[in-house]
């Protein structure tokens, strides 16, 4: 998959030898550069969450992500400038709503699979195509 970003990578590369002094030094460092940027993002999954990325992988990675947002909201924006959370523009909210939006996200699951189904149809279809496992 080093094809996708065969133009970065070799606009890079001609970069780094225009800026770099010796013939030996520019070709070890620009071959680097096409080495990082060709690695497809499959590649990158593959290395961080194994050949297949299961539902617990995605879990934790959400996790990680909110956690990242919310420790930089806090570091970053109530802690540093000694807010507090209201002040800051979170308040805490009626419990109701979030049956609100837990029912609306239930109810929205079929409209998005007619959504989905009508995207691969339009696209050709790869969704239809039943292959009979074999056990």
């Amino acid at each position: 998959m080093r094809t996708r970003f065969s133009s970065e990578s070799k606009s890079a590369a001609a970069s780094v030898r225009a800026i770099v002094g010796s013939k030996d030094r520019q070709h070890a460092i620009a071959d680097r550069i096409e080495g990082d940027l060709g690695e497809g993002e499959d590649e990158v999954v593959g290395r961080l969450a194994g050949p297949t990325t299961t539902i617990l992988a995605s879990l934790a990675v959400y996790w990680l992500n909110f956690l990242c947002f919310a420790g930089a909201a806090y570091f970053l924006g109530v802690r540093r400038q000694g807010l507090s959370w209201p002040s800051f523009g979170l308040r805490p909210f009626p419990l109701r709503w979030l049956g609100v939006g837990l029912l609306a996200a239930v109810a929205l699951l079929p409209l998005r699979a007619c959504a989905a189904l009508a995207a691969q149809v339009t696209l050709g279809g790869a969704a239809l195509r039943f292959v009979p496992a074999r056990g």
